[in-house]
């Protein structure tokens, strides 16, 4: 392990991304918000959390100066259009096979590390990513086959775009962390609060023309709990888990970070097993799952 501090972000970062799922659950079913509204919502919120850090420290010049740079403008909105892809395509395909073909990106990863930062695929991350690919299919779908063929195309592509879009994400992200010649402005911290911010902003362009169409619309959860939900989104799973994950992305190989990210599925189901008590959960596959997850980690991570 090249970076135990790094690892760790990445780990902590993907656990709490893995709450997401219930959260998101609960203002689609309960509170009955429409999917895009949460995402504004949330990163209306994760804005607010990051615009506070940058008072904090101080960073306000490097702020505008983030903002001045393209790359950082499409890294945000590479990651507006990665999130609304993937909560959109749930909407027409089964749980189970969007997040299957969510992780596939991992494929995505190592062929854009290969080619752009000339990374060598070593029999670690071969594993590794062989591995993730078959644990994330025993984690998500297992012997239910049936998911394999539920849904529509439209959603399938949808879900597969989302996938290759954040793979898009992780490169360009590494490429500017990693960039020697950029200015002092350019590290995990700036870059996470200035992206956040823009995806906000892109994301706001829609709602613009949907509240013109429907004056009457509203994201406000009616319920304390609601607001915790939202908050939650927000703050921790934007705000803070998107800076653990860029610190982390920073100090290592964007294969292994892809390959951390599994932990999120693992995550989500762990949660299911805890609020939505299902017999299916305790089945083997989960247990294969989980396994293979986990070692996909250990391994793509030795030397």
């Amino acid at each position: 392990m090249r970076d135990k501090k790094s690892f760790t972000f990445l780990v902590v970062a993907s656990l709490v991304w893995g709450t997401s799922f219930p959260a998101v659950e609960y203002g689609l079913n309960t509170l009955h918000l429409n999917f895009y509204l949460i995402f504004l919502l949330r990163y209306f919120i994760g804005a607010i959390g990051s615009i506070a850090i940058i008072l904090f420290l101080k960073r306000v010049h490097l702020f505008f100066t983030l903002f001045k740079n393209f790359r950082v403008i499409l890294i945000g909105l590479l990651n507006t259009i990665a999130v609304i892809l993937a909560t959109y395509g749930q909407i027409y395909t089964a749980s189970g096979k969007a997040a299957l073909l969510l992780n596939i990106n991992l494929i995505y990863v190592a062929i854009f590390a290969v080619l752009i930062f000339k990374e060598k695929l070593d029999r670690f991350k071969i594993t590794g990513i062989i591995l993730g690919i078959i644990g994330a299919y025993f984690l998500t779908i297992g012997s239910n086959f049936q998911q394999l063929t539920s849904g529509t195309l439209i959603g399938d592509l949808l879900i597969l775009l989302a996938g290759f879009v954040w793979a898009l994400y992780i490169i360009l992200s590494k490429g500017l962390l990693d960039n020697k010649d950029a200015s002092k402005s350019i590290n995990p911290i700036n870059l996470n609060n200035s992206m956040i911010v823009i995806s906000f902003l892109f994301g706001l362009i829609p709602f613009l023309f949907l509240i013109f169409l429907d004056p009457t619309v509203s994201i406000m959860p009616n319920s304390l709990f609601g607001w915790i939900s939202m908050i939650h989104l927000g703050i921790s799973c934007t705000t803070l888990a998107y800076l653990l994950y860029n610190k982390g992305l920073a100090k290592l190989s964007p294969v292994i970070v892809s390959i951390l990210s599994l932990i999120e599925v693992l995550m989500a189901t762990v949660l299911g097993m805890i609020f939505l008590p299902n017999l299916i959960y305790f089945s083997i596959d989960f247990v294969i799952g989980a396994s293979l997850i986990l070692g996909a980690i250990v391994i793509s991570s030795l030397r």
